[in-house]
Parts: structure tokens; sequence; C-alpha cells
């Protein structure tokens, strides 16, 4: 993220710069197109205790599926940052794209926001292209109960079908048919970047979206805040608000979900010490609140030690105690934050009343996402390596996943990737212990194998089952 003048960089960049840093040696602060086969290779099973690019570990039993892998893309970068399941049993994915070739037709300019429609298998049904001509990027996509999707992306454009740009970046937001045709769309924002990096359908059938700005059109309380907008199912605002403190306030990779009583929360990072921050370890810290229906503050508490500590993954656990899992990276080794041996993924669970029950640090690796597969088991999806002196990877950055058990005991690790640099971004659960994750790969062997150009968006489906 940029919190000065000037380009913003694009959160997948982000990712991948701070992944090698978190890997390294220190944590810094904070339309329709035809249907085309994308690249697969077969269904195969792979135990985890590999050696090389399968070099992964395991702890009680459990193997690792791959079902299919499949690339998608043109000449040039394609990404994904959100994958979600369909009614169809299919899947439905945003990101960006720079291609003008290959399985990518009707790109508006420098960058589109990109959505692709799978079947079950992951071949693709289509891909269609939103944007102007500059910079526009997709962040995630919700399902909308009646048919069809919700996006939310941000854009720089101020022509095609982003018409108009209040400033630096802007959030787009666009309620598409099944078919990926727009049934409406908007565009929301002040003189400087307006980012989001969530969307949800609530049980009203309105539409919530999560982000970060740095305009004060949204009663900004610092530097830049975090925003919550409802939309109405047509696309109206029904309220807008910020939440922050006197500094910074961030959110990529940030999530919001609804609770069971109606309510929001969302998770981000602060370096606030006043405003609605309170609580604050130092550096950076974890920042989560609970949102109502009616855009009010209802808590808010930050996590963390004197180091820097993010917030990204966001889980509510489905099972009896209700409380919430989250996820994101620690430097930390005091306050909050127990046994951390150096940069960490840090994930941690707590009770119905935000008491932390576990906790666990994985160093050298990074988290993206969170999902809760069955039970009190969980899949985590990042970058990096697992392994001391990173001998599970291949390239400069792995794609990674991590199956996690009741109270934060890792069952299982798993390096995805080639030679080159590979991200795993999202992962979304589905029956039977399976499950799909998404990201981007530049790397043209390995599970990069047919890469269509620069770097491809790259999913994936997987089972769990024991050894």
């Amino acid at each position: 993220m940029v919190h000065g003048t000037g380009t913003r960089i694009p959160v997948v960049v982000l990712l991948i710069l701070l992944t090698v840093v978190m890997s390294g040696i220190a944590a810094g602060s904070p339309e329709e197109g035809a249907s085309i086969q994308a690249s697969s290779q077969a269904l195969e099973s792979e135990n985890i205790q590999g050696t090389g690019l399968e070099n992964t570990s395991v702890s009680d039993g459990v193997s690792f599926v791959r079902l299919w892998n499949r690339l998608y893309g043109g000449d040039r970068d394609d990404v994904l940052s959100t994958v979600r399941k369909t009614p169809d049993g299919g899947f439905a994915a945003i990101g960006y794209t720079g291609s003008g070739y290959g399985q990518v037709t009707g790109n508006h300019g420098l960058h589109d926001i990109w959505v692709v429609r799978m079947r079950s298998d992951g071949t693709m049904m289509w891909g269609r292209c939103y944007g102007g001509s500059s910079y526009d990027y997709g962040s995630d996509i919700a399902l909308a109960r009646d048919g069809g999707f919700v996006i939310a992306g941000y854009t720089m454009s101020d022509d095609g079908q982003a018409a108009v740009n209040h400033g630096g970046f802007d959030i787009w937001v666009a309620r598409i048919g099944p078919g990926g045709t727009i049934v409406w769309k908007r565009t929301i924002g002040g003189p400087g970047d307006d980012v989001p990096s969530a969307v949800i359908e609530d049980s009203d059938g309105n539409f919530v979206i999560y982000g970060e700005t740095k305009s004060n059109i949204f009663g900004n309380h610092g530097n830049s805040d975090l925003f919550v907008i409802k939309l109405s199912k047509s696309g109206s605002i029904l309220w807008k608000k910020c939440f922050g403190g006197t500094s910074w306030e961030y959110s990529p990779c940030g999530k919001i979900l609804q609770r069971q009583n109606g309510n929001y929360v969302f998770i981000g990072t602060t370096s606030s010490t006043g405003g609605q921050v309170d609580g604050f370890h130092g550096a950076t810290d974890i920042w989560m609140g609970e949102v109502s229906r009616t855009g009010n503050l209802v808590w808010q508490h930050c996590f963390g030690g004197t180091g820097y500590d993010g917030g990204r993954g966001l889980a509510l656990d489905k099972t009896l105690d209700k409380g919430i899992v989250f996820g994101g990276y620690s430097s930390s080794d005091d306050g909050d934050v127990k046994a951390n041996p150096g940069n960490s993924l840090w994930v941690v669970k707590l009770d119905v009343s935000r008491n932390i029950t576990w906790q666990r640090c994985i160093p050298g690796v990074d988290i993206y996402d969170i999902a809760q597969v069955s039970g009190g088991q969980y899949i985590l999806a990042g970058a990096g390596c697992p392994a001391p002196g990173g001998g599970c990877m291949k390239g400069g950055t792995d794609g990674l996943m991590i199956n996690l058990g009741k109270f934060g005991v890792v069952k299982a690790k798993r390096c995805l990737g080639g030679s080159g640099t590979d991200l795993v971004q999202s992962v979304v659960p589905l029956n039977n212990g399976e499950f799909v994750v998404a990201g981007t790969t530049d790397s043209t062997d390995g599970y990069g194998t047919g890469n269509h150009g620069w770097r491809d968006a790259w999913i994936m489906k997987w089972r769990i089952q024991p050894a």
C-alpha cells in the first residue's frame, strides 16, 4: 500500500513484496466470452511427505489429494484475488488482467477487472472484462441470491464502464447477471484513494462493501480510515461510515462478514492511538470491530504486541461456540502474541467474548485467507515456506496452504508452485473435506506448466483425507 501521493501499488504486487520481506529479513509496516478449456493437470493423489516442490510436513496422518489444477490467462498479467462457489457446483472468481489475447477478450485499457466463471471441474465457461482506459482492479465477488453476482473493485479510469473518477482510485461496484452482463454500476469516492477489499450480500439482500479510504467524504478520522458502505439491492447508498483513529488504518486482504446477530465484523490493521482505536500495543496492530446494521461501531479491539501485526483472514466459527478465527502476520513476541520465533503467520481463535482461546505462530509464511472446512478444522491460504531455511521453496515464493485442527494444531502444510513466484490468495470450502484455492503464478514449470503469459490466474481443487 502506498500511503503518500502517486499511483497506488496493486494489492497483489504489495503481497508479493511483503511475502518476500516476511520470508526474509524482517517484516515491513504496514462481459460474455466464448467457452474455452483451461489448462489442466490430471487427477492425482499426492502424499504430503514428499520432497522438493512437494516438501511438506504432517503431524496427524493427513494427506492432501489434488483433484485438478488449472491456469487461465493471456499474454500479460492475469491475477485472481477471490474465488466463490456457485449453486450449480461451479465457481466464480475475480481479479484483474492486462492481457488482450488468449482467454482474455474485451480488455478496455491498461488493466481491467476480470471475472471468470467456471464449471465444477474448473473448465472456463466465460470470462468478462470491466473497466476503462486506465487501471482497474477487482477485489471481491459475492453471489446474489436472486441470481448473478455483485463485484467490487477500484478504478482510476474516467471513461468506459467507469465513466467518472473523483480522484486517485475510486470504488467501483457493479451488479452483474448470471452471464456477466452489467445490471447496475456505480463509482464511489473522493479526491484520495478509496479501495475496497471485500463485499458481501447480507441477510436482507443488501450489499456491504469494506475497505480503506484516504478521502474526506466519508468523515475520516486520520490519514486513512477503514470504511463500510451499505448498498440496497438496486445499488443505492443506504449509509457509509468511516472507522479509525488519528493515524493509518488499512485493509489489504481485509475481510468483513455478517454474524448471526445481523451485525458485521471486520478485520484490518491500525497504527493509531486515538479516535475510535483503543488498546493499541505498538508499531501496527490487528484491528477488529463490529458494526451494527445501521452503521454504528458496536465494539473494537486491538490485537498484537509492540512489533508489526496486521490482520487479513477472518472466519466465523460454525461450531457450537460461535467464536471468531482470524489470521495475519506478526513480528511481536509480547502483548497478545505468545511464543513467536520471528516474523510469523499468526492465527488466533476468539470466544464469543473476544477472549483468546488458542493461538499459533508459524514462522516464515504469510496468510491471505482462512476458511473453516469442517468442524473445528481450517484451511489457511498464503505464501512462503513452512520449513526453516526455505527447504520447500522451488522458486522465489511459493503458494501455501495449511490445515489446522482443533486448538490450532498444524495437521498438514503444502507449498505450491514452480520456479517462479506463486501466491495463493483465496480459499473456499466445499463438501466432504474438499476445497478450492485461487491465486496467481508466473512459473512455467511445476504447477505453472502451461502458463499463457507473464502471470496466469491459477485455481486448484483439493481434498483432505486421512493418509
